[in-house]
C-alpha cells in the first residue's frame, strides 16, 4: 500500500486523487510519522459499505440465533396466523440485500443475477407463514 507525507497531500493533491481514482488502491496519509487518515476512491468505499452491512446482517442473524429468536422451518407453520400477512422490506432489509447481492457478484455476476430474480418471490411464502424464521 502507497504511504504518503500529509504534505504531499497539500501540494499534489490533485495528482494524488488522480492516482487514486486510476489506480483504486487506497493511499494511507500519515502526519509526523502517525497514521492518520486513508484516502479511497469513492467506488472502492462504497463496496467497502456494502460489504459492512452485509457483515452487520450476519452477525444480527448469529445473534438471533444464539439467543434462541428463530424456529426450524418445520414448526413454523404450527404459528400461522388466518389474518392476511404483507412482507414489508425496510431500508436495511434492501442494503442487506444489496451487499449480499454485491458480494456474490465478485466472484460470479451472472449467479448474483439470478439470485436477484428468484430472492423476491422466494419470500413469498411468508405471506402464508409469517412465523417462519423468525422468533422475536
Amino acid at each position: 500500500m502507497r504511504s504518503e507525507l500529509i504534505t504531499t497531500l497539500k501540494r499534489q493533491t490533485t495528482e494524488l486523487l488522480s492516482d487514486l481514482e486510476r489506480n483504486k488502491e487506497p493511499i494511507l496519509i500519515t502526519q509526523h510519522g502517525v497514521q492518520r487518515v486513508y484516502l479511497v476512491d469513492v467506488e472502492t468505499y462504497e463496496a467497502l459499505q456494502r460489504r459492512m452491512n452485509l457483515l452487520e446482517g450476519i452477525v444480527r442473524g448469529e445473534k438471533a440465533v444464539e439467543e434462541g429468536r428463530t424456529l426450524p422451518h418445520s414448526c413454523a407453520g404450527q404459528e400461522t396466523h388466518e389474518s392476511m400477512a404483507e412482507v414489508i422490506w425496510s431500508d436495511l432489509a434492501h442494503s442487506d440485500l444489496d451487499g449480499i447481492v454485491d458480494y456474490i457478484a465478485v466472484d460470479n455476476p451472472g449467479e448474483a443475477k439470478i439470485f436477484v430474480r428468484n430472492v423476491f418471490p422466494s419470500v413469498g411464502h411468508l405471506v402464508d407463514h409469517p412465523q417462519s424464521g423468525f422468533k422475536p
